[in-house]
């Protein structure tokens, strides 16, 4: 996951960037932070507990762009298959 994280962030940067490897960047970057909160223990302290959940609304952010992103391309194609089904 830290792997492909990183190049997708990269990526994502550049203006010309579709949909897709937009969508990859926020979903890893949310996964990462879930990873994160995970690799905190079964029994977190107090201040993990607070830092965990601001990190799960961040995580869930990522989530909801990378699905934002998604359907952008869904538009995109549903747009486009209308065109392509015109005689």
């Amino acid at each position: 996951m830290l792997r492909g994280a990183g190049p997708l962030k990269i990526i994502a940067q550049d203006p010309s960037t579709g949909p897709i490897p937009l969508a990859a960047a926020h979903a890893a970057e949310g996964l990462q932070k879930l990873l994160g909160i995970a690799g905190t223990g079964q029994v977190p302290d107090v201040e993990a507990v607070k830092e965990g959940v601001t990190e799960m609304r961040a995580a869930r952010q990522c989530l909801v762009d990378a699905i934002d992103n998604v359907d952008i391309l869904l538009k995109m194609l549903s747009g486009l298959s209308v065109f392509l089904d015109k005689d």
